[in-house]
Order: structure tokens, then sequence, then C-alpha cells
């Protein structure tokens, strides 16, 4: 369910600021059961993938569900540890973590596995409000991310929700 207060951390609002259109490649990364993978699916059209990774099967196996209730047929839910080598190297255009990265072991790890996932000039957003209980703060998630060799390119929010894109240097 979308959370009316945060209105920054919301699916819509996610795939407006990660700006990827029809037929871009995406990881939901920390999945859970598809509040936001099932709007990217749409977003990202048929010609577009979806890959949904948790460590949960149990929650992959709701987002399945509910994916094939809306025909959705381009999302691939992969149960893994973020921490490992799942995604191919610079196979996506980008990859979000909405409220997920405080639930994993070793961020800065996570962070880096996304990081050599993404193409050059790929996009990472990171959306985190107090809300959730494994919130984090906006200037320990940039640290992280900037360690792995992203760039911040936008952030909108405050201290209480915010959603932050970061960038993979190079061209795509």
């Amino acid at each position: 369910m979308e959370n009316p207060l945060a209105r920054v951390t919301r699916s819509a609002q996610v795939i407006a600021q990660l700006g990827l259109g029809t037929g871009a490649r995406v990881a939901d990364v920390g999945c859970g059961p598809g509040r936001v993978t099932l709007p990217l699916g749409h977003a990202v059209g048929p010609t577009g993938k979806v890959v949904a990774l948790d460590l949960q099967a149990e929650m992959l196996a709701k987002l399945t569900a509910k994916a094939a209730l809306q025909r959705l047929t381009n999302i691939q839910p992969v149960c893994g540890d973020a921490r490992e080598r799942l995604l191919p190297e610079a196979s996506l255009d980008g990859a979000v973590m909405v409220m997920a990265l405080g639930e994993m072991p070793e961020p800065p790890r996570v962070i880096a596995q996304v990081y050599a996932a993404l193409k050059p000039g790929g996009r990472l957003l990171m959306a985190e409000s107090v809300f959730d209980p494994h919130f984090l703060r906006r200037k320990r998630v940039t640290a992280w991310a900037v360690a792995a060799g992203f760039v911040e390119q936008s952030c909108i929010g405050n201290g209480l929700a915010y959603t932050i894109v970061f960038t993979k240097p190079g061209r795509s």
C-alpha cells in the first residue's frame, strides 16, 4: 500500500523521478510484494524488463501472482541475497531501492553490486521514509552511494522522507 503521508516515496513519484521509459531494463532491489515493481512493469512496457530481487521467496510468490493478475509478462523474479552478484554486469538502465536498503546486511556491498549491474549512465533511485522502521538518513545513504562511484543527480523530500537519484558515470 502507498503511504498517503510520504508522497516522495509513492510508486508514481519513484517512476517519474527515475526517468526511464518504454523498453528500459530495471531492477527493483528488495522488491517485497511488488508495490513499486508492478507499476515499473507497466512503465517500461512489454519491450522492457523489471528484475524483481528479494531474499524472501514468499514475497516473490505474492508479486508473481499479482503480476499474473495484471497480465504483466516483463517481470523476472530473482530470489537471493542482494550482496551477491545476481544481476549481470552492465545489464540495467536503472535500479530502485525503495525503503529496502535498511533491511539488508552490509548496505555498501549491496550498493556496489547495483553499481556493477548498471550500464554507464544508468540510474539508481533510493527512497526512504521515517515510516519505515529501518529508515536510513540521507547523509549515510549518499555517502555509501558516492563511495561506490555514483554521482548524485537529484533529491526531493526532506529529512523525514526523501528520494535520491544517483547516476553511474559514463554514457550508455
